[in-house]
């Protein structure tokens, strides 16, 4: 029994080095589908997350691919595709429903904008993003006031997440409806290199500090270079 002991003791301290060393991994391994289920009830489209490495202690957060899915009745291609996303989180702010970043880095992001003639679901994938989150707070408010009348004691914060700068490099944007002339059917913007700063969620109309600096070109056939700035 004691030899038992012995050796299950010295495992644990042989382990515990490996498990420091590769512990981004092994979080993210469990982080990802919890992440992913969250954010699918939250935006109301499937979230499929691609290599997330975690660090609890020093807050490092990557990820090979993060991509929004489309959903029904739009196309099977993806909506939102991010590339090597990379950043740090704060990780005390945490425990108060509070995400702080001072800047996150996305080595590619791709863009598909899909409008459809429909009565019964959203005219574009973006708006059907908006209503899914919308339907997401009428749920929860829901919730809320269930528990609230059962007297059931609950943590109703909403969390807060700012966002100091967000930086991307070699994005596309692709637009394409169905609705119009064929001349404003399809709009292509690529090579894009841009910068977004000052982001908070939630946030309010009327408190619009966001900053926008985006670089890239115009055009399919013939792409025409433009740079957009402010806010």
């Amino acid at each position: 029994m004691k030899r038992f002991f012995l050796g299950l003791f010295c495992l644990l301290v042989l382990s515990l080095p490996m498990a420091l060393l590769f512990r981004a991994s092994i979080v993210g391994a469990w982080l990802e589908p919890e992440i992913e289920t969250l954010l699918t009830r939250y935006f109301g489209m499937p979230i499929v997350i691609d290599g997330l490495r975690a660090d609890p202690l020093t807050g490092q957060v990557s990820c090979a691919r993060f991509q929004f899915q489309n959903p029904n009745p739009f196309s099977g291609r993806v909506h939102i595709d991010i590339h090597q996303l990379k950043t740090r989180v704060k990780v005390s702010p945490l425990w108060e429903k509070k995400v702080l970043i001072d800047q996150v880095e996305k080595g590619k992001l791709d863009y598909l904008m899909e409008r459809k003639r429909s009565e019964a679901h959203p005219s574009s994938n973006a708006s059907a993003m908006v209503q899914g989150i919308r339907k997401f707070r009428r749920e929860r408010r829901k919730r809320i006031e269930q528990k609230t009348a059962a007297g059931i004691s609950h943590d109703d914060r909403n969390w807060f997440v700012q966002i100091k700068e967000i930086r991307f490099f070699d994005g596309s944007f692709l637009y394409e409806s169905e609705m119009g002339s064929e001349l404003e059917s399809r709009y292509v913007f690529k090579n894009l290199d841009g910068r977004l700063t000052h982001f908070i969620w939630p946030t309010h109309p009327s408190v619009f500090n966001q900053q926008v600096a985006l670089f890239g070109t115009f055009g399919e056939l013939h792409p025409t270079p433009f740079w957009i700035e402010g806010k």
